[in-house]
C-alpha cells in the first residue's frame, strides 16, 4: 500500500521466480531450465522496467558465481545457458518496446542526480521501517532521509530472520558439502554484485 502510486513494484513475484529458475538451471543446467530463466527474465521485463535490469544482473551474477563453483565443462554451460536466455529475452522486449514506442528510451533519460539520496546506506538493510507496529523508529528516519523526499524510496528493510536464514544456509552449505556449492555460490554472487549496485554512486552530484 505504501507503494500504491508504483503498483508493479509490489509484484515480486518476478524476482523470486527468477531466483528459483536460475537455482533449478544450476543444480541440473538443461535447456528446459534455461528457457525458464528465459521466461523469468521476459516477466521482470514485462511487470517493471527496473525489474528487467535487476533480472539481466541478476542472471549474469548468479551464473558468473555458480560457474566459479562448478566444473569447467557445466560451468561454461551453466553461464551460456542462463545469460543467453536472459539476453534473448530482453531482446524480444527490447524490439517489441521499439516497435510499438512504448517506453523506447528505457529510462535513460533519467537524471544521474537520483542516484545520490535513492542509493543503499547499509545501515537500513537492518532498521524497520517507519509506522512500525513495534519500534518507533519515525525520528530515525527522519534524521537519515539523505535528501529522498519520500521515506518509501529508503526504506531498505531485508528482516533479521532473512539474515538468519542465510547464515543458516551458509553455514550448512559449508559443513556439510552436500552438492549446493554452485547454488551457494550463484546466490553469494548476485547478493553481493546487487549490493554494490544500490549502493550511492560516487557519480553522482
Amino acid at each position: 500500500f505504501a507503494r500504491a502510486e508504483h503498483a508493479s513494484l509490489t509484484h515480486l513475484e518476478v524476482l523470486a521466480l527468477l531466483v528459483l529458475a536460475l537455482v533449478a538451471a544450476a543444480r541440473r543446467p538443461t535447456w528446459t531450465r534455461f528457457a525458464l530463466v528465459g521466461v523469468a527474465t521476459l516477466g521482470c521485463w514485462l511487470t517493471s522496467g527496473y525489474f528487467g535490469g535487476m533480472a539481466v544482473v541478476t542472471v549474469i551474477a548468479f551464473s558468473a558465481g555458480a560457474a566459479f563453483a562448478s566444473p569447467a565443462r557445466r560451468a561454461f554451460t551453466l553461464a551460456g545457458g542462463a545469460i543467453g536466455s536472459a539476453i534473448v529475452a530482453s531482446g524480444l522486449v527490447a524490439i517489441a518496446s521499439y516497435a510499438s514506442g512504448t517506453n523506447s528510451g528505457a529510462g535513460f533519460q533519467r537524471e544521474a542526480d537520483a542516484l545520490k539520496p535513492y542509493g543503499l546506506r547499509p545501515i537500513e538493510l537492518v532498521i524497520p521501517p517507519p509506522n512500525h507496529l513495534l519500534f518507533d523508529l519515525d525520528g530515525f528516519w527522519r534524521r537519515h532521509m539523505h535528501g529522498s523526499p519520500n521515506l518509501t524510496e529508503i526504506t531498505n528493510y531485508l528482516g533479521l530472520l532473512t539474515f538468519a536464514l542465510a547464515i543458516v544456509w551458509l553455514v550448512v552449505a559449508i559443513r556439510r558439502r552436500n552438492g549446493t556449492a554452485a547454488v551457494t555460490a550463484g546466490l553469494v554472487g548476485a547478493f553481493v554484485v546487487g549490493f554494490l549496485f544500490a549502493l550511492p554512486s560516487p557519480l553522482a552530484g
